[in-house]
């Protein structure tokens, strides 16, 4: 054989060998691919507070009819305010009830219960703790919320129960024309 008809054998060798590889890899490459999706479900809890009067009442028992007879603390009731809220977590969520300006006249306790459920929210939306007596300090009102949404709006979410009631001490009750306190919900974090 000479060097030209080996030198051309060596060009076609070599060219077919760049054609199979070049169909080799053509080949081998895959008809799917992937990547990652990175999803994040902020954790988060919002509170309001609605209703038709826009959040304030008043409470005020009646006065007597006859002599002899005591305030009448019945009437110091309302359930006109509603609690909405919402959460979203991997752990318990409790609701905190304060007085966080002014003060109940001596003599009497402002108390509130989240009572009824409305049936628009949605979730674990938590168990009432029942009747609380207010004061400066947090007190749990509502615990065990993990995920849920009550609704917006008044009759949305519960209902709030406020009552005003006299304590064993009557004698210390003192005539008010216009005492406000506010009262604060928090939602934990």
């Amino acid at each position: 054989m000479k060097f030209s008809q080996l030198n051309n054998l060596l060009r076609i060798t070599g060219c077919i060998s760049v054609i199979l590889f070049c169909l080799n890899t053509s080949y081998a490459q895959s008809n799917q691919d992937s990547h990652d999706i990175r999803i994040v479900v902020p954790e988060a809890s919002s509170i309001a507070i609605s209703g038709e009067s826009g959040g304030g009442i008043q409470l005020a028992p009646t006065a007597p009819i006859e002599a002899g007879m005591a305030l009448d603390f019945e009437s110091a009731k309302d359930q006109s305010l509603w609690l909405n809220y919402s959460a979203v977590s991997q752990e318990g969520k409790a609701i905190y009830v304060k007085i966080s300006e002014g003060e109940v006249p001596s003599g009497t306790n402002l108390q509130v219960n989240a009572t009824q459920l409305s049936a628009d929210g949605n979730g674990n939306l938590g168990q009432a703790n029942g009747s609380v007596t207010l004061s400066t300090t947090n007190q749990q009102l509502i615990s065990g919320i993990i995920t849920c949404y009550t609704g917006d709006g008044s009759e949305k979410g519960r209902q709030l129960a406020y009552s005003l009631v006299t304590t064993s001490q009557y004698g210390s009750i003192q005539a008010t024309s216009n005492q406000v306190i506010t009262v604060c919900y928090t939602i934990t974090d």
